[in-house]
């Protein structure tokens, strides 16, 4: 049985004055050094799938996307 070790990117965000430019792959590059330092044997990292700049960096870098989850969001708690 093989074990993970998740190493977990919440949120990756540049400001759109920067995209385009490589400072999302430089991050992204940065993380995973910092997860193989951490032994990690799994890097998740949450994004929207109506994000296809996203995705398509991630898959760069070898990404494949192995789940889809549903988030739900509200503006108020008066729903």
């Amino acid at each position: 049985m093989y074990h993970f070790i998740p190493f977990k990117i919440s949120l990756l965000t540049v400001v759109p004055e920067h995209q385009q430019q490589g400072v999302g792959k430089r991050l992204l590059h940065s993380a995973i050094l910092q997860a193989k330092a951490q032994n990690a044997t799994m890097l998740e990292i949450t994004t929207q799938l109506n994000n296809p700049q996203a995705i398509g960096l991630y898959q760069t870098l070898g990404a494949k996307i192995v789940a889809a989850n549903c988030w739900f969001y509200y503006s108020s708690i008066d729903v």
